[in-house]
């Protein structure tokens, strides 16, 4: 037996050494796995994004813009897991998206290597005015015309210059290139146009001040021709309100309907300051002298006058008709789309611009709704005859009427869009006919022009806002100096 226990004894102290060295090895690798592990930034700085990250990451991973990684293993005892935080690359929990280095490194390896092909979206400052989204196109490298295409253009062999160099395809194949030219899109004939503020002025009258605007640059016999057309046509325009006979009541009135359920309204009178009470004063006279108002006593409507002062330092009246706005439903007849109208006047060669006199004030309004338009003077409440600026669907009675007018000239020769008009001609010679056209069509409804804003016989003008030419549609310089 002491010999078995020798043996035994001697066996343990064998192996001991062995598995305490084991032991010891395992201690030191748990301790330097329960050591935090911290991964170090790859970049000196970062791009700063104005969304959060993690929005970002699932934006990235939803787009399959790259290969979604597989779930991480558990790392971290589930017992003290801060359940709270989310990382939605990886989809585990205790830390945020925010807070990963790895993320981080991800998102600005993608900023720093765009691709050119994908659309680029910045904000822009420009004085007082923020742009938050502009679509930039950075177009392509070099623009590409083959030999038969720039002989079909007509164009001068001489702008083309010898070239050595290769161009790059889509797929990596080379292209050698022997010329280059560089082109402008208008002929080296023409100059580029600009929008036209001063014009000689013809007169149409024996009044020198009754003058209108007619280009100067026209074909000869053209110029007499233009003169002794106007000057045939001039009971077409209107100097002052009295000129204006106004349209038929039969042909078109302004109606106000009302929701059945609307309660009249009648406004407090607000006491304005003495200046303002004058100007008011003033322009109720103007109004009252040419019959554009007329005196109520008894009414259900009753709104007050703001008083508006213009660039010039005068004052512009406007009737509040917020109330009355409210209580009718909108005429949802249709108006005409801007960019059909631009598109169907660029292009033609001779272009004239007319304005009606005071427009909305030419249609009457209907004798059964005079009252409901009644506001406020200093001692009197007065109500509208004509149809006033600022009152419901004023706009859509407008372009009803001057559709009705046009109705054979608009999309032929013509283009209106409520108040402005356009007549347009492919040649000289028949923009002659079609001025006649048109003005025989304003005096069978007894509709007068404004001469001071009307532009005859031009090559290019603005029309709603765009620059027309028989080119097509051009930037407009002088929008173009205001955001340069």
């Amino acid at each position: 037996m002491e010999i078995e226990k020798l043996r035994e004894g001697r066996r343990i102290d064998k192996h001991q050494p062995r598995r305490y060295e084991e032991r010891q090895l395992r201690l030191q690798t748990n301790k330097e796995l329960k050591k935090p592990f911290k991964l170090t930034p790859k970049f000196d700085s970062y791009t700063k994004f104005n969304t959060k990250r993690e929005n970002i990451i699932k934006e990235i991973i939803h787009n399959k813009l790259i290969k979604p990684p597989s779930k991480s293993g558990t790392y971290q005892d589930q017992k003290y897991m801060d359940k709270t935080k989310h990382y939605a690359f990886h989809q585990k929990f205790s830390h945020t998206t925010n807070e990963y280095v790895m993320a981080k490194d991800l998102l600005e390896r993608l900023a720093r290597t765009p691709n050119l092909d994908d659309p680029v979206v910045i904000s822009v400052s420009t004085k007082d005015l923020l742009i938050r989204k502009v679509l930039l196109d950075p177009g392509s490298s070099a623009d590409v015309i083959f030999l038969p295409t720039f002989k079909k253009m007509q164009l001068n062999d001489k702008v083309l210059q010898p070239f050595s160099g290769e161009l790059v395809r889509f797929f990596g194949k080379r292209v050698l290139v022997t010329e280059f030219a560089e082109l402008d899109p208008q002929t080296d004939q023409e100059t580029r146009p600009t929008p036209i503020n001063d014009l000689p002025k013809v007169r149409i009258s024996n009044n020198k001040s009754q003058t209108t605007n007619v280009v100067s640059a026209l074909s000869a016999g053209y110029e007499d021709q233009i003169a002794k057309l106007l000057q045939a046509n001039a009971d077409l325009f209107a100097w002052t309100p009295a000129d204006m006979p106004g349209i038929d009541p039969e042909v078109v009135s302004h109606r106000l309907a009302l929701y059945p359920k609307a309660q009249p309204v009648k406004q407090k009178k607000r006491h304005l300051g003495q200046e303002k009470t004058d100007a008011a004063i003033k322009e109720t006279q103007k109004l009252l002298s040419v019959g554009f108002i007329s005196e109520i006593h008894f009414t259900s409507w009753l709104v007050n006058v703001v008083m508006v002062k213009k660039n010039s330092s005068k004052w512009r009246m406007c009737v509040d008709f917020t109330d009355l706005s409210k209580a009718c439903p909108k005429d949802s007849y249709p108006l005409p789309c801007i960019d059909k109208l631009v598109d169907n006047t660029s292009g033609y060669k001779i272009l004239s611009f007319m304005d009606a006199y005071l427009g909305f004030n030419q249609i009457l309004m209907h004798p059964a709704d005079e009252d409901k338009t009644a506001f406020i003077r200093e001692h009197e409440n007065f109500c509208y005859k004509v149809m006033p600026f600022g009152i419901k669907n004023a706009g859509a009675t407008y372009q009803h009427l001057m559709d009705k007018i046009f109705q054979k000239q608009i999309g032929r020769n013509m283009e209106v869009y409520v108040d402005d008009m356009v007549v347009k001609s492919k040649n000289e010679e028949n923009h002659l006919s079609d001025l006649k056209e048109v003005f025989e069509q304003l005096r069978k409804y007894n509709m007068r022009l404004n001469l001071e804003k009307c532009t005859f016989w031009v090559q290019r003008g603005k029309f709603l806002g765009f620059l027309l030419t028989h080119r097509g549609i051009e930037a407009n310089p002088n929008k173009c100096n205001a955001v340069i």
